[in-house]
């Protein structure tokens, strides 16, 4: 189990826009937003469906949202692979400062 951790220069609130909109995942993951089901904001059930490069074939990956919780700044995720693997992720923000933040992955 690895957990990443990045301090970033910029205020939690910019990072957790980016996190609570699906369709724009594809900007800082690697990879192509397929669909977002339901569209809209991420909340808890909703399915993005997205295709990513690897081993020169583009493959495609589920992500449910299995929870939201703004108040923490926290989104989990069940990620279905290709082959049948799944993991359960989840990202977390914390303010460190008006200016940064921090943002787990774990």
């Amino acid at each position: 189990s690895v957990c990443p951790v990045a301090t970033i220069a910029t205020p939690v609130e910019r990072v957790w826009a980016l996190l609570v909109d699906p369709a724009r995942y594809g900007i800082w993951a690697d990879g192509t937003v397929q669909s977002v089901e339901p569209p809209g904001p991420a909340e808890t059930g909703q399915i993005v469906t997205v295709s990513a490069p690897a081993l020169g074939k583009r493959w495609q990956v589920t992500l449910a949202i299995d929870r939201v919780d703004v108040a923490r700044h926290q989104v989990g995720f069940r990620v279905t692979l290709p082959f049948g693997v799944t993991e359960h992720s989840q990202i977390t923000c914390s303010t460190l400062d008006a200016w940064s933040c921090r943002v787990s992955f774990g």
